[in-house]
């Protein structure tokens, strides 16, 4: 008899309060692996149901790619947390939830009383999973925050990868809130291994912000003062020639990518051999390789700098 498969995160229940890509994208994948999502909705529904609108792509009820790629396999409700009843029933969900996850805003989330330290006390085992545009502290910490400008513009790629004086690049419409949802998967996962170990939630939290700076933290990091700075930047003069885009007489694109140096010879690997082998002048890199017939093969032996330096391809 063929058994049912077994999924990581059965018995988990997560009640979500959250729209459009990234937060409701980390409780998709919670779902994927077992997890019994709760998806809470406002009377009209989640932005994302009409995404198709201005994306050209079909929003009907029961046909809406967009809408499902983030929200399949979720259970769906309607209810309205400003009516007392509704209230009453949303926190209802809470009491048997794992998880409260959402993209509200903390100020919005006060005023209903869905704030951490009143919902830890109410319910000390919760994850309070929060996401936002800018993360919880600071002087755009209850700014609104979007993928082309938290993500994009305020961590700077899209300045770095554009050509001087051209228009700006313009991404896949939530290409930052599908990246920054796997860090925030992350911080959910670990909160309930830790609940295992102490039975107490806790409150995790990142922001577009927190991860465009992340994904980018190489250029972050080598433009500060005390690394150089501010450095001219224009992808049709890269430093390197022989790493970089070149278009064909086909009109295809191709990229070639460097080759890491051998490293000094003070540093290379070495292999230590017998004085036997030594006494009959053969180096560690230089012994013949023999066929399957015996006979010594005709390939080219390995040297020891591409032995001990990898390369890419």
């Amino acid at each position: 008899m063929e058994q049912t498969k077994k999924m990581p995160l059965e018995g988990i229940r997560v009640v979500e309060l959250a729209t459009v890509v990234a937060a409701p994208t980390a409780s998709r994948v919670l779902c994927a692996f077992g997890a019994e999502v709760i998806k809470v909705e406002t009377k009209i529904g989640d932005e994302m149901r009409r995404a198709g609108e201005f994306e050209m792509v079909v929003c009907e009820d029961d046909k809406n790619p967009l809408f499902t790629i983030q929200n399949s396999g979720k259970r769906l409700t309607s209810i309205d947390l400003k009516n007392p009843d509704g209230k009453a029933a949303f926190l209802q969900l809470l009491e048997t939830a794992d998880v409260f996850l959402t993209n509200v805003r903390l100020p919005s989330l006060g005023r209903l009383g869905l704030d951490y330290e009143t919902l830890h006390k109410a319910y000390p085992g919760l994850v309070y999973a929060h996401f936002s545009g800018f993360g919880p502290k600071g002087p755009d910490a209850a700014k609104p925050g979007f993928d082309s400008t938290a993500f994009w513009l305020r961590s700077g790629p899209m300045a770095d990868w554009q050509v001087p004086g051209s228009f700006p690049f313009t991404p896949t419409y939530a290409f930052g809130d599908m990246a920054t949802s796997s860090a925030f998967l992350s911080g959910i996962l670990m909160a309930l291994i830790g609940k295992k170990s102490t039975g107490m939630g806790t409150f995790v939290s990142t922001s577009l912000f927190a991860s465009g700076i992340w994904c980018n933290a190489i250029g972050v990091v080598s433009h500060q003062l005390q690394f150089g700075g501010e450095r001219p930047n224009d992808p049709l003069r890269p430093a390197d020639p022989f790493c970089h885009f070149y278009e064909c007489s086909d009109g295809k694109w191709i990229r070639r990518s460097p080759t890491i140096p051998a490293p000094p010879a003070s540093r290379r690997c070495t292999r230590r051999t017998s004085s036997s082998r030594s006494s009959r002048g053969s180096t560690p890199f230089s012994r013949p390789r023999r066929s399957p017939s015996g006979k010594p093969s005709s390939r080219k032996t390995t040297s020891p700098a591409s032995a001990c330096a990898p390369s890419a391809t």
